[in-house]
């Protein structure tokens, strides 16, 4: 029988202030009134918003919790996590962003596999940049949200993008 696994959903742009954070709270609000589990990550490493955007304070973030899986000091992945209200949990992004560059892609695949399991639905916020986490992150999505503006810089970009996204579907 096969068990029932969260939709993640990554929300991304090729641009800051396109309302991708905004547009990740309003989502897991959506998803929440329905009583639907919901694991927000905010993948944004450098600038992190989610933590400010909901006002709670960041004693655990991600850069903790891969820290730990590195030092064999992990033991459950809800002892990383915030919970905002009976619906909704954190993995906030670093509170330092000089830990960012300290964390590697590859415990990405592990975060979400667990994650799938214990929630609906996981909702990633990313920054504007094509990484590594990005990709990981990217591969693992069930939909990917592409928000960009008019500018011809964006569309440009988003071309590009879309060839990118095509290559993810083979």
């Amino acid at each position: 029988m096969a068990m029932k696994q969260a939709c993640v959903i990554t929300v991304t742009s090729v641009k800051g202030g396109t309302g991708k954070t905004l547009n990740v709270l309003n989502i897991a609000g959506l998803y929440s009134t329905i009583d639907k589990k919901v694991l927000i990550i905010d993948l944004d490493l450098y600038t992190g918003s989610i933590a400010c955007a909901l006002n709670i304070e960041n004693d655990k973030d991600l850069f903790l919790l891969v820290s730990d899986m590195n030092n064999n000091k992990f033991d459950y992945l809800e002892n990383y996590f915030i919970k905002y209200n009976d619906n909704i949990d954190v993995l906030v992004a670093p509170k330092d962003p000089r830990d960012a560059s300290k964390i590697s892609a590859k415990h990405l695949n592990v975060i979400l596999h667990k994650a799938k399991m214990k929630y609906d639905v996981i909702l990633v916020d990313t920054n504007h940049m094509l990484t590594e986490h990005n990709l990981v992150v990217f591969d693992n999505s069930d939909y990917i949200l592409y928000f960009l503006s008019n500018n011809p810089l964006d569309i440009k970009n988003m071309k590009t993008m879309t060839s990118i996204f095509r290559d993810m579907e083979m």
